[in-house]
């Protein structure tokens, strides 16, 4: 590691012509027109572009440009860098622009008390073909005071640290045009600070551009911040201090100061700049990469974010992401100000394992009445958890107002079996309740209500009268998995008759309707009956009513011209009025159809959710038999 110091290491830069082209060898004057990089590298006052100009044009060498970048032969004192970059400015070396990096570079600080040392590590994951690097280091001065640093790469030279402000800043360089770039993971830099108060100082890197040896200049992907705790003198140090802070760049945000040493992940702080700098058409998108687990968005980033909606990708490859409505983050960024707190959303993974050990605990696969079940790991698990964090207490947030998107990534075995696969909540008790399987590729999208562990799941019920030459078999085996539709006992009975409260109660599963508040409106709906709370809840949006005002005849069996109705308005909720179709006759027995459901059984069958029987009839008040109540709904899914 090469302290910042400005010493000589008698290396000799090898200069290529190309590098020379238009700069005088005397002085680097212009001989040519400025090229527009040159120009606004310039205006910026960008420290001759990583220090390539002190490398490879001041008079001298090697080490004259190292002296001329430390402004005094040998020195090496905080701040003492900045007549060296004056210095270069006249001698900037064309950089060419590249596209954004895979990189990501990243802060860990551990903590310290007051009068001790903070060290801050800066480094580079992903990198390719890095031979120079130039980045500022924000803190907070009230905090901690800058004592030193040091370069983590052998072989280069570097400039002393500039340091103004609660800013510090460095560049560094490989020397020699035959030096090969550095690629995959390096510690690039190590700060040293001197607690000087109690408190949190936040952490962040900015003006990070990389370059590679053909002097392409790029930024890298994710920069990933850290917050360095510091107690009071002699009181320890905080639990889980070293805090990271995403930094949100031009297409992805948050990133995760991962603790080094093998320690568990550090939260990522999102500052106002960074959601800023992350909104674009209306929404904030932020990515925690690999091992990030924890997002903090504190009240003054929530202000910053304001009406707009949030996007949050995060694990191995984009393992899952997060949609939250604008109203919602508006309602929840209300919340945290009122509390002077942050908005803490915390996802952690869960292995196949422990989805199977949480599994267990329901019984594994085993039904309550006998039936054949079988389920497994079918992609990605997570655990979210949401909190309002106040003075190191959190109050977490259970439910939400509105649904939120959760899109998790499944596993490519399961394409073939995409009609048994989806998202399930998985509660403490090993209890699952499918949450929704959209399908896009390879991931699965949900709309949920609440947070807690979330995980792709196969689910296969099984029912020895369903065989798979039955002609409703595939719907059945879809219903089932998603618990729409269950057996009686181990077997389903396919031709009995369907009653109007377990069509009542698949309808309000399917469409996944909030249970109705207070007792059904019918009086021969009992309290405490298992289909109570369903009945109320289709009832309640318009999608059952009774025979009469009040009687809905629970166990009365279900026609199929109320099948129609039921089926047209719960598709009408789910898609849209605008959505339905009407259609001209399309049965034999049309003219036998009830007039109040003529129209809801033309419009269903041309939305293909019914069908007739021989000889095209309809039937319009024969009952509805279980196995054709399947088919109705698995329509609905579709």
């Amino acid at each position: 590691m090469e302290a910042i110091d400005g010493s000589e290491t008698g290396k000799k830069p090898k200069v290529p012509a190309a590098r020379l082209r238009g700069l005088s060898a005397a002085g680097g004057k212009e001989t040519g027109e400025m090229n527009r990089t040159e120009r606004d590298a310039r205006r910026s006052g960008r420290c001759g572009l990583l220090l390539l100009a002190a490398l490879l044009l001041v008079p001298g060498g090697a080490g004259a440009g190292r002296a001329a970048a430390a402004g005094e032969t040998g020195g090496g004192s905080a701040g003492s860098g900045a007549r060296g970059v004056q210095a270069l400015e006249r001698d900037a070396v064309a950089v060419r622009t590249a596209a954004e990096t895979g990189t990501s570079v990243s802060l860990s600080a551990a903590p310290a008390a007051v009068g001790g040392e903070v060290t801050v590590t800066v480094t580079g994951d992903g990198l390719a073909d890095l031979y120079a690097f130039e980045m500022t280091l924000n803190y907070d001065p009230a905090k901690l005071e800058y004592v030193s640093a040091a370069y983590g790469l052998a072989g280069g030279m570097g400039v002393p640290a500039s340091v103004s402000g609660g800013k510090a800043a460095f560049a560094y360089t490989q020397i020699g045009s035959e030096t090969p770039g550095m690629s995959g993971s390096r510690k690039l830099l190590t700060v040293v600070f001197r607690a000087v108060s109690a408190g949190k100082s936040e952490l962040s890197l900015s003006g990070v551009k990389l370059v590679n040896s053909r002097l392409e200049s790029a930024a890298p992907k994710t920069l990933l911040g850290a917050e360095a705790a510091v107690a009071a003198s002699g009181g320890g140090t905080e639990a889980g201090a070293g805090t990271g802070t995403g930094s949100a760049g031009p297409a992805a945000g948050a990133g995760s100061g991962a603790a080094a040493g093998g320690q568990a992940a550090q939260p990522v702080t999102v500052t106002p700049e960074q959601a800023a700098a992350a909104s674009a058409g209306g929404r904030v998108t932020l990515a925690l990469p690999p091992g990030a687990e924890t997002l903090r968005l504190p009240a003054g980033t929530l202000a910053a974010i304001g009406g707009q909606a949030l996007r949050l990708t995060g694990g191995s490859g984009g393992a899952f992401a997060l949609e939250i409505p604008a109203g919602l983050m508006k309602s929840l960024g209300d919340r945290a100000a009122a509390a002077e707190g942050a908005l803490v959303l915390k996802a952690e993974p869960v292995s196949a394992a422990s989805t199977a050990a949480l599994l267990a605990r329901s019984g594994g696969g085993r039904t309550a009445d006998g039936g054949g079940l079988a389920v497994s790991s079918a992609g990605e698990a997570y655990a979210f958890s949401l909190a309002v964090e106040k003075n190191g207490t959190a109050e977490p947030v259970r439910e939400f107002a509105e649904p939120l998107t959760l899109t998790l990534r499944a596993a490519a075995s399961s394409a073939s079996d995409q009609d048994i696969t989806g998202i399930y909540y998985i509660a403490e008790d090993g209890a699952r309740e499918y949450a929704g399987g959209s399908r896009s590729g390879e991931v699965i999208s949900a709309s949920i209500r609440h947070f807690s562990t979330y995980a792709v799941l196969r689910v296969e019920r099984t029912f020895p009268d369903m065989p798979r030459s039955h002609w409703a078999y595939g719907a059945v085996r879809s219903l089932a998995a998603k618990g729409i539709a269950g057996g009686t006992g181990a077997a389903f009975e396919p031709a009995r008759s369907v009653t109007r409260a377990e069509f009542a109660a698949m309808l309000s599963r399917l469409l996944r309707l909030m249970p109705a508040a207070g007792k059904a409106s019918f009086a021969d709906v009992p309290a405490g009956a298992w289909y109570e709370g369903e009945v109320a809840a289709a009832a309640a949006a318009g999608i059952v009513s009774g025979r009469s005002e009040r009687v809905f005849d629970p166990s009365g069996t279900l026609t199929r011209q109320e099948m129609a109705v039921m089926l047209t308005k719960a598709y009408a909720y789910s898609r849209g009025p605008s959505e339905v179709k009407t259609a001209p006759p399309v049965f034999a027995d049309m003219d036998r159809v009830a007039s109040w459901a003529a129209e809801s059984v033309r419009t269903a069958a041309a939305l293909g959710l019914v069908q007739g029987r021989s000889g095209g009839l309809f039937a319009a008040t024969a009952p509805l038999s279980r196995a054709e109540a399947a088919q109705a709904l698995y329509g609905l899914t579709k």
